[in-house]
């Protein structure tokens, strides 16, 4: 006889489920990062309007240090809400889906489309997004205010 766990008569299933998640995880990066365009083109624009206010602010004293680090918070509280109101929907509607079914599958073993709330994955979303975030942020909040400070 041959004893045979479950996870290893299915090997190639969970395998395939694990590139699924990492693929899946993979778009959504690309995702994040055309999204955070919208973000680069706030803050430009919020600079730009505010470039008699950056004076007014730079001739009473503020650094460029802190006048980046208004920017720089603004471009993380703009994030940071998206990615609250995101991960808190994302929540929400694969609860109901876990819970209630939401989205029927036709003609498979199961009536609805089987969902398990993963915190890591959760986490893990949570940190690309503030990664990326806080990259694509800092950078442009540091050339805009040097160049709106030299001008």
């Amino acid at each position: 006889f041959k004893v045979v766990t479950r996870a290893d008569k299915n090997a190639m299933i969970y395998k395939a489920n694990e590139s699924e998640r990492l693929v899946t995880i993979l778009i959504l990066s690309f995702i994040i990062v055309i999204a955070i365009f919208n973000i680069l083109a706030s803050l430009t624009m919020l600079i730009l309007d505010k470039r008699k206010d950056i004076g007014t602010l730079h001739s009473m004293g503020a650094t460029e240090g802190v006048i980046r680090k208004i920017f720089f918070l603004e471009g993380v509280m703009i994030s940071a809400s998206g990615t609250v109101i995101g991960l808190t929907l994302g929540f929400i509607f694969s609860y109901i889906q876990q819970h209630y079914g939401i989205i029927r599958l036709q003609g498979g073993i199961v009536d609805y489309y089987p969902v398990v709330i993963n915190l890591k994955d959760f986490f893990l979303v949570a940190g690309i997004v503030v990664g990326i975030a806080l990259m694509f942020s800092w950078f442009p909040v540091k050339l805009l205010t040097k160049r709106v400070m030299n001008a």
